[in-house]
């Protein structure tokens, strides 16, 4: 079993419109190119780049693709660092299953050509062939567990997020295609239930901001990482940074 380091979920639920056709076709494609065999499962050669999770998280910023695995609960994030067209291009990769709390594994390689090689330090692998589409390969984790995935371009509120818990009740974080999170705690209201609300904007680089609500189940100090789908669907993992209980935040609309 992988340990995890961070343990974080998301739900969003509210009225975010995202248009399915292009995506539709784009996982088309992916699908197409895994039926085929030129998109394999298996063990990648390990790479020399190698990157534990910090204890603060600093965000790895490009262009991203994130998507579904054949687990329905483990979501992927892949992150291309570099101008396009640079070679290779350094890239990282996420795989979360949330409040599952059992994969949490941050990879780290390149892209050569539009071969994709990433691996962790607990012998996880990840590899895939990047094209126009996305991003579809497979991932091995440390225990053995073999996923399938499709990983598309993000374009709105969708990507790899780097959030703190800062003191004084706030919030604020990025993901890494260039959207920011900010949020502020709700001075006039009491915890419900030993959970503590946040209103939360959330702003994409092109479109209008969205706000949010983000329960925690403490008001501590630290970090998490999260994958949020072009849906508002979301995996995640964080804790605190003193005495290293879940934060476990749920999203939800701002009313």
């Amino acid at each position: 079993m992988v340990q995890p380091h961070h343990v974080y979920n998301v739900e969003f639920r509210g009225g975010y419109d995202a248009s399915p056709a292009p995506q539709s076709d784009r996982r088309t494609v992916l699908r197409g190119l895994l039926a085929v065999g030129l998109i394999t499962v298996g063990h990648p050669l390990i790479t020399s780049a190698q990157e534990s999770t910090p204890a603060a998280q600093a965000p790895f910023v490009g262009e991203t693709f994130v998507g579904r695995t054949s687990d329905p609960e483990t979501l992927v994030a892949i992150v291309l660092g570099d101008e396009a067209g640079a070679e290779p291009r350094a890239a990282r990769g996420y795989l979360c299953n949330g409040l599952l709390r059992t994969i949490d594994v941050w990879l780290t390689g390149e892209l050569v050509g539009d071969q994709l090689t990433l691996t962790a330090e607990d012998g996880s692998q990840l590899s895939g062939v990047h094209n126009a589409a996305g991003i579809g390969g497979g991932a091995t984790l440390g225990d053995g567990t073999s996923l399938l995935f499709s990983a598309l371009p993000t374009e709105g509120i969708d990507g790899l997020y780097t959030v703190e818990m800062l003191s004084e009740g706030r919030m604020e974080g990025m993901s890494a295609s260039g959207a920011t999170l900010v949020g502020a705690l709700g001075a006039d209201e009491a915890p419900a239930g030993e959970r503590f609300s946040y209103a939360v904007t959330l702003t994409p680089p092109t479109e209008d901001a969205i706000p949010l609500t983000i329960t925690t189940a403490t008001t501590e100090e630290g970090e998490f990482r999260t994958i949020i789908l072009p849906t508002g669907e979301g995996r995640g993992q964080g804790r605190t940074r003193k005495t290293g209980s879940w934060t476990d935040p749920e999203l939800s609309p701002r009313t």
